[in-house]
Protein backbone atom coordinates (compact mmCIF):
# COMPACT_ATOMS: atom_id res chain seq x y z
CA UNK A 1 0.00 0.00 0.00
CA UNK A 2 1.28 3.51 -0.77
CA UNK A 3 1.90 4.63 2.79
CA UNK A 4 4.36 4.12 5.62
CA UNK A 5 2.93 2.40 8.68
CA UNK A 6 3.70 3.68 12.16
CA UNK A 7 2.75 2.39 15.60
CA UNK A 8 -0.59 4.01 16.47
CA UNK A 9 -2.18 5.01 19.74
CA UNK A 10 -5.82 3.99 20.32
CA UNK A 11 -8.25 5.42 17.76
CA UNK A 12 -5.30 6.71 15.74
CA UNK A 13 -6.04 7.91 12.21
CA UNK A 14 -3.64 7.16 9.38
CA UNK A 15 -4.22 8.01 5.76
CA UNK A 16 -3.07 7.30 2.25
CA UNK A 17 -3.41 8.75 -1.21
CA UNK A 18 -5.72 7.06 -3.72
CA UNK A 19 -3.34 7.97 -6.51
CA UNK A 20 -1.29 5.39 -8.37
CA UNK A 21 1.95 4.59 -6.51
CA UNK A 22 5.20 5.63 -8.14
CA UNK A 23 8.82 4.74 -7.47
CA UNK A 24 9.62 7.48 -5.01
CA UNK A 25 10.91 7.69 -1.45
CA UNK A 26 9.18 11.03 -0.81
CA UNK A 27 6.57 10.99 1.94
CA UNK A 28 4.29 13.67 3.34
CA UNK A 29 3.62 14.02 7.05
CA UNK A 30 0.11 15.22 7.89
CA UNK A 31 -0.77 15.94 11.50
CA UNK A 32 -4.13 16.40 13.18
CA UNK A 33 -2.47 19.25 15.04
CA UNK A 34 -2.32 21.00 11.68
CA UNK A 35 -4.56 23.93 10.90
CA UNK A 36 -6.87 24.47 7.93
CA UNK A 37 -5.67 24.22 4.35
CA UNK A 38 -2.93 24.95 3.52
CA UNK A 39 -1.93 23.16 6.70
CA UNK A 40 1.21 24.60 8.32
CA UNK A 41 1.83 21.21 9.95
CA UNK A 42 2.25 19.41 6.61
CA UNK A 43 5.79 19.03 5.38
CA UNK A 44 7.82 16.81 3.07
CA UNK A 45 10.25 14.42 4.71
CA UNK A 46 11.77 10.99 4.20
CA UNK A 47 10.32 7.87 5.75
CA UNK A 48 13.47 5.85 6.42
CA UNK A 49 15.01 6.46 9.82
CA UNK A 50 12.58 9.25 10.69
CA UNK A 51 11.07 9.40 14.18
CA UNK A 52 7.44 10.45 13.90
CA UNK A 53 5.64 12.04 16.84
CA UNK A 54 2.26 10.78 18.01
CA UNK A 55 -0.80 11.85 16.02
CA UNK A 56 1.11 12.35 12.80
CA UNK A 57 0.54 10.25 9.74
CA UNK A 58 2.79 9.37 6.85
CA UNK A 59 1.22 9.67 3.44
CA UNK A 60 2.82 8.58 0.19
CA UNK A 61 1.98 10.62 -2.87
CA UNK A 62 3.29 10.89 -6.44
CA UNK A 63 5.36 13.96 -7.26
CA UNK A 64 2.92 15.06 -9.97
CA UNK A 65 0.21 15.53 -7.32
CA UNK A 66 2.10 18.32 -5.58
CA UNK A 67 3.07 19.84 -8.92
CA UNK A 68 -0.58 19.97 -9.99
CA UNK A 69 -1.68 21.45 -6.67
CA UNK A 70 -4.16 18.64 -6.05
CA UNK A 71 -5.31 17.31 -2.68
CA UNK A 72 -2.71 14.68 -1.78
CA UNK A 73 -4.03 13.68 1.65
CA UNK A 74 -7.58 13.12 2.93
CA UNK A 75 -6.57 15.20 5.95
CA UNK A 76 -6.46 18.25 3.70
CA UNK A 77 -9.54 19.92 2.23
CA UNK A 78 -10.60 21.24 -1.14
CA UNK A 79 -13.48 23.18 0.44
CA UNK A 80 -13.91 26.66 -0.99
CA UNK A 81 -16.94 28.06 0.81
CA UNK A 82 -16.63 29.51 4.34
CA UNK A 83 -19.27 27.06 5.63
CA UNK A 84 -17.47 24.00 4.26
CA UNK A 85 -14.14 25.23 5.61
CA UNK A 86 -15.70 25.76 9.04
CA UNK A 87 -17.12 22.23 8.93
CA UNK A 88 -13.67 20.90 8.04
CA UNK A 89 -12.17 22.64 11.10
CA UNK A 90 -14.96 21.18 13.25
CA UNK A 91 -14.19 17.69 11.92
CA UNK A 92 -10.48 18.16 12.71
CA UNK A 93 -11.37 19.13 16.30
CA UNK A 94 -13.72 16.13 16.55
CA UNK A 95 -11.01 13.78 15.26
CA UNK A 96 -8.35 15.19 17.60
CA UNK A 97 -10.61 14.67 20.60
CA UNK A 98 -11.53 11.13 19.55
CA UNK A 99 -7.89 10.22 18.89
CA UNK A 100 -6.99 11.31 22.40
CA UNK A 101 -10.17 9.91 23.96
CA UNK A 102 -11.04 13.28 25.45
CA UNK A 103 -14.73 12.53 25.76
CA UNK A 104 -16.01 15.93 26.90
CA UNK A 105 -13.99 17.71 24.23
CA UNK A 106 -15.44 15.29 21.71
CA UNK A 107 -19.02 15.85 22.88
CA UNK A 108 -18.43 19.62 22.70
CA UNK A 109 -18.36 19.32 18.89
CA UNK A 110 -21.97 18.03 18.96
CA UNK A 111 -25.28 19.87 18.86
CA UNK A 112 -27.51 19.53 21.94
CA UNK A 113 -30.03 17.74 19.72
CA UNK A 114 -27.65 15.02 18.55
CA UNK A 115 -28.13 11.42 17.51
CA UNK A 116 -25.73 8.63 16.59
CA UNK A 117 -26.94 5.75 14.44
CA UNK A 118 -25.12 2.56 13.43
CA UNK A 119 -27.42 1.69 10.55
CA UNK A 120 -26.42 -1.96 9.92
CA UNK A 121 -26.96 -2.84 13.60
CA UNK A 122 -30.21 -0.90 13.91
CA UNK A 123 -28.93 1.00 16.96
CA UNK A 124 -29.39 4.67 17.90
CA UNK A 125 -28.10 6.89 20.70
CA UNK A 126 -30.02 10.14 21.29
CA UNK A 127 -28.64 13.09 23.24
CA UNK A 128 -25.18 13.71 24.63
CA UNK A 129 -25.49 11.31 27.57
CA UNK A 130 -26.30 8.39 25.28
CA UNK A 131 -23.56 9.45 22.85
CA UNK A 132 -21.09 9.28 25.74
CA UNK A 133 -22.22 5.67 26.26
CA UNK A 134 -21.71 5.02 22.55
CA UNK A 135 -18.04 5.97 22.81
CA UNK A 136 -17.53 4.12 26.08
CA UNK A 137 -19.05 1.02 24.48
CA UNK A 138 -16.84 1.36 21.41
CA UNK A 139 -13.68 1.73 23.49
CA UNK A 140 -14.63 -1.21 25.73
CA UNK A 141 -15.50 -3.46 22.80
CA UNK A 142 -12.41 -2.62 20.72
CA UNK A 143 -9.88 -1.15 23.18
CA UNK A 144 -7.19 -0.63 20.53
CA UNK A 145 -9.57 0.67 17.84
CA UNK A 146 -7.92 2.74 15.12
CA UNK A 147 -8.96 4.09 11.75
CA UNK A 148 -7.31 4.67 8.40
CA UNK A 149 -8.90 7.69 6.74
CA UNK A 150 -9.46 6.93 3.06
CA UNK A 151 -11.56 9.84 1.81
CA UNK A 152 -13.49 12.80 3.14
CA UNK A 153 -15.92 15.28 1.54
CA UNK A 154 -16.48 18.69 3.13
CA UNK A 155 -19.82 20.31 2.25
CA UNK A 156 -21.79 23.29 3.52
CA UNK A 157 -24.20 21.14 5.54
CA UNK A 158 -22.24 17.97 6.31
CA UNK A 159 -19.00 16.01 6.30
CA UNK A 160 -18.78 12.53 4.78
CA UNK A 161 -15.88 10.30 5.78
CA UNK A 162 -14.76 6.93 4.44
CA UNK A 163 -12.41 5.01 6.73
CA UNK A 164 -11.08 1.54 7.44
CA UNK A 165 -11.49 0.36 11.04
CA UNK A 166 -8.94 -1.93 12.70
CA UNK A 167 -8.69 -3.46 16.15
CA UNK A 168 -9.20 -6.52 18.32
CA UNK A 169 -12.77 -7.09 19.52
CA UNK A 170 -12.23 -7.96 23.17
CA UNK A 171 -15.67 -7.14 24.58
CA UNK A 172 -19.31 -6.82 23.52
CA UNK A 173 -19.81 -4.16 20.87
CA UNK A 174 -23.31 -2.66 20.98
CA UNK A 175 -24.85 -5.97 22.09
CA UNK A 176 -22.79 -8.02 19.61
CA UNK A 177 -20.76 -10.67 21.44
CA UNK A 178 -16.99 -10.42 20.99
CA UNK A 179 -15.01 -12.54 18.58
CA UNK A 180 -11.66 -12.01 20.32
CA UNK A 181 -10.15 -11.60 16.86
CA UNK A 182 -8.67 -8.71 14.92
CA UNK A 183 -11.25 -6.82 12.86
CA UNK A 184 -10.84 -4.89 9.64
CA UNK A 185 -13.83 -3.38 7.87
CA UNK A 186 -14.67 -0.26 5.92
CA UNK A 187 -17.17 2.36 7.11
CA UNK A 188 -18.79 5.47 5.69
CA UNK A 189 -19.75 8.06 8.30
CA UNK A 190 -22.15 10.94 7.63
CA UNK A 191 -21.82 14.00 9.91
CA UNK A 192 -24.79 16.40 9.47
CA UNK A 193 -24.13 19.97 10.61
CA UNK A 194 -26.54 22.45 12.20
CA UNK A 195 -25.70 25.75 13.90
CA UNK A 196 -21.99 25.09 13.44
CA UNK A 197 -22.02 21.75 15.28
CA UNK A 198 -22.45 18.11 14.30
CA UNK A 199 -25.94 16.77 14.93
CA UNK A 200 -24.44 13.30 15.20
CA UNK A 201 -23.09 10.50 13.06
CA UNK A 202 -24.72 7.95 10.79
CA UNK A 203 -22.42 4.96 10.30
CA UNK A 204 -22.73 2.52 7.40
CA UNK A 205 -20.75 -0.66 6.73
CA UNK A 206 -21.09 -4.03 5.02
CA UNK A 207 -22.92 -6.16 7.58
CA UNK A 208 -22.10 -9.39 5.72
CA UNK A 209 -18.38 -8.62 5.90
CA UNK A 210 -18.67 -7.69 9.57
CA UNK A 211 -20.55 -10.94 10.33
CA UNK A 212 -17.88 -12.94 8.50
CA UNK A 213 -15.37 -11.64 11.04
CA UNK A 214 -17.76 -11.62 14.02
CA UNK A 215 -19.87 -14.82 13.89
CA UNK A 216 -22.24 -13.61 16.62
CA UNK A 217 -23.44 -10.88 14.23
CA UNK A 218 -24.68 -13.46 11.71
CA UNK A 219 -28.17 -13.42 13.23
CA UNK A 220 -28.46 -9.76 12.22
CA UNK A 221 -28.19 -10.67 8.54
CA UNK A 222 -31.61 -12.32 8.50
CA UNK A 223 -33.18 -9.33 10.21
CA UNK A 224 -31.58 -6.99 7.69
CA UNK A 225 -32.82 -8.95 4.68
CA UNK A 226 -36.14 -10.08 6.13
Amino acid sequence: MPYCSITPRPAFWTSHSNSTPVASKTRRVASLTSGPTPSPGIKVTRCAGKTIQSYQRLVAYPSYVSQAGLQSSPFETRAQSPLAQANYKLWIEHARAENRRELERLVATLHEDCEYEVVPLGRRWRGKDEVREFYRGLWRGIPNVRLTLLNRVDADDCIVEESQIFGRMEGPLFDVEPSGAELRYRVVIFFPVRDGLFTGERVYFDLAEFARQVPSASSLLGAATG
